[in-house]
């Protein structure tokens, strides 16, 4: 993904006091004895706090981590996997790693580090969230969730990772986490505490988290990665999916599950689909239509984003598209098109009874002149 770089702007009229400071400060940097890189500087606070389960804006620039030579300590030959195994406290990650299939990555040669959120920082997920939130996923989302714990090859302390502050480092499913020590002092990946001491195993290190990271956004291009089609509903499609629970749950509340298990008497539907945080970032009103129980609003929310029959991205044209009930505003984009004002992030996902869109923001309808 792109990964938005704050940078520190110097006014070129300064007065020759603070010319001064800034030249002796340069000077020390140039004569220090650190081989480290220079790292471009950032403002502090990236990203804002998050709870668990909290999808996390990353905007501090993304560098290089040192490369560390890694000695394991005398005697030491269990791996990161088997001492996690040993030190049983990490039961529900565990049983993750095997259901991915992860368990050699932990065993193997390169030098890893791994940032292990305990049973605890499972069970505040589950408070926060929902119980098996993670475990409901498939196996290459659930894949891509653990790896972002995971910093491939290279085993880096606490104290090498404090020299990143208010940067990021890319982990191992290629998104970047944001390191910053905050006013105690504490280390944190996003908004996560490193708690206790580093952790040496035979192929690297390990560091005990306090919560269960969730990765930032990853940037789709909706002219890429198009699955193949799927035997599923479309109501079946977003019961698999947790990332969309809100759309489901209006879904339910307006009584539309059963309509959305039809084919439309052979013409299809198709959905376009806001996501969990799609509906929670909107800025618009168009959320409250659904909101407190009312099932009359839901079904009008819904079938704003419901068009009667199948349409797939290359039919779409630029003008009014008629829904199930009301119309939205189809316009060219960057990438296509926007359709109601939301952008298309995952176009073309034909399902047993039509097609799905998924859109980064419940659509809006248009007002009539």
């Amino acid at each position: 993904m792109n990964t938005l770089a704050a940078q520190t702007h110097l006014k070129t009229r300064t007065i020759p006091v603070l010319f001064c400071v800034v030249l002796i400060a340069l000077m020390t940097a140039c004569s220090s004895g650190s081989s480290s890189p220079q790292l471009p500087l950032v403002a502090p606070n990236d990203p804002t706090a998050t709870n668990p389960g909290d999808t996390p804006t990353v905007n501090a620039p993304l560098v290089e981590p040192t490369v560390m030579q890694f000695t394991p300590p005398v005697g030491q030959t269990q791996d990161i996997f088997e001492l996690m195994s040993a030190m049983g406290t990490f039961t529900r990650l565990l049983a993750l790693i095997e259901k991915t299939d992860l368990q050699q990555t932990l065993q193997g040669p390169v030098p890893l580090t791994v940032f292990a959120p305990s049973d605890d920082a499972f069970a505040e997920l589950d408070a926060a969230v929902s119980p098996g939130l993670l475990a409901a996923l498939d196996t290459e989302q659930l894949r891509d969730r653990l790896t972002y714990h995971v910093l491939l090859g290279s085993a880096q302390n606490s104290t090498a990772l404090r020299q990143y502050d208010n940067r990021a480092l890319n982990m191992a499913n290629n998104l970047p986490v944001a390191i910053n020590i905050n006013n105690s002092g504490n280390l944190l990946l996003n908004s996560s505490v490193l708690s206790g001491p580093d952790i040496a195993a035979s192929n690297g290190l390990l560091h005990v988290i306090d919560t269960v990271l969730t990765p930032p956004l990853r940037t789709i291009d909706p002219n890429n990665a198009v699955p193949p089609p799927s035997t599923d509903s479309i109501s079946e499609t977003l019961l698999e999916r947790s990332d969309y629970s809100t759309l489901l749950s209006l879904v339910e509340q307006a009584g539309l599950a059963e309509l959305l298990q039809g084919d439309n008497n052979g013409l299809g539907w198709t959905l376009f689909a806001p996501s969990d945080i799609a509906f929670e970032r909107s800025s618009s009103d168009v959320f409250a239509l659904g909101s407190d129980g009312d099932s009359m609003g839901a079904a009008e929310l819904v079938n704003l984003h419901l068009f009667p029959g199948t349409i797939a991205t290359d039919e779409l044209v630029a003008g009014e598209l008629n829904m199930r009930m009301g119309s939205v505003q189809v316009e060219p984009s960057a990438n296509g098109f926007r359709v109601g004002g939301a952008n298309i992030v995952g176009r073309d996902r034909v399902v047993a009874n039509g097609i799905i869109h998924f859109v980064d923001a419940p659509l809006e309808q248009l007002m009539p002149n």
